[in-house]
């Protein structure tokens, strides 16, 4: 017994809507990233100066190393170590967003030195617009532990604790994080702070103490530059 002849109407172009209709997509992810781009680079070029007296803390310039820039798109930047009279010691920096790979995500940042993320959490550090993403990390080869502070800051000093960019690959999170730079209407900078955490600091009670009155006063430093229009 011969086999049916398939019917004229069921033979193929099906995907072919399917295509075009990704390319488009793709075409305009294209060119709202190419615009997102340049909006980026015109308003993400706000690099306030870091406090160097908090208290009974001092701050001396310590500038990010390049191999952290070149993770980061090589962005503006500024670094400071304050330290007290105990010995203990605070990392600070801040970053202009001209680029999207400023906005690089602290695991994936600190992977490449070998830390692994053992917890993390939301703090509302600086009020209820005011939140900071908390994160500790675990040196893969040892038992270094670091505690870090990252949020970004926008001139009116609101902050961000969410927004950042976890593979560069990845199309839609740069759409996002691109429109909200832009469209909120005021310039950002990515902040990062961290601590060595002590081995008699078991919790991290110390460790936390200073990075809070650290980062609180570096909030308000950049809150009051952003107000003035300070920064470059």
């Amino acid at each position: 017994m011969a086999l049916p002849v398939p019917r004229a109407e069921t033979a193929i172009p099906v995907h072919r809507p399917t295509f075009v209709g990704l390319t488009v997509v793709f075409g305009v992810t294209a060119i709202l990233l190419f615009v997102i781009g340049i909006r980026l680079q015109q308003r993400g070029r706000w690099l306030p100066e870091l406090p160097t007296e908090i208290g009974s803390w001092i701050g001396a310039r310590k500038d990010v190393p390049r191999i952290a820039l070149e993770a980061l798109g090589n962005p503006l930047s500024r670094g400071v170590e304050f330290s007290n009279v105990f010995e203990e010691r605070v990392q600070a920096q801040v970053f202009a967003t001209s680029d999207f790979e400023s906005y690089l995500d602290p695991k994936v940042f600190m992977a490449r030195y070998r830390y692994g993320l053992t917890a993390q959490r939301e703090i509302p550090l600086f009020g209820k617009d005011g939140g900071v993403r908390g994160l500790v990390f675990r040196g893969v080869e040892g038992n270094d532990r670091v505690l870090m502070y990252y949020w970004v800051q926008y001139r009116d000093g609101r902050t961000s604790a969410t927004e950042s960019l976890t593979q560069k690959e990845d199309l839609l999170t740069r759409v996002r994080l691109g429109a909200e730079a832009t469209l909120r209407g005021t310039e950002n900078c990515v902040v990062r702070v961290w601590v060595s955490i002590l081995p008699n600091d078991r919790n991290g009670v110390q460790s936390r103490r200073n990075m809070d009155e650290v980062c609180r006063a570096i909030h308000d430093s950049l809150k009051e530059q952003g107000r003035k229009g300070t920064g470059s």
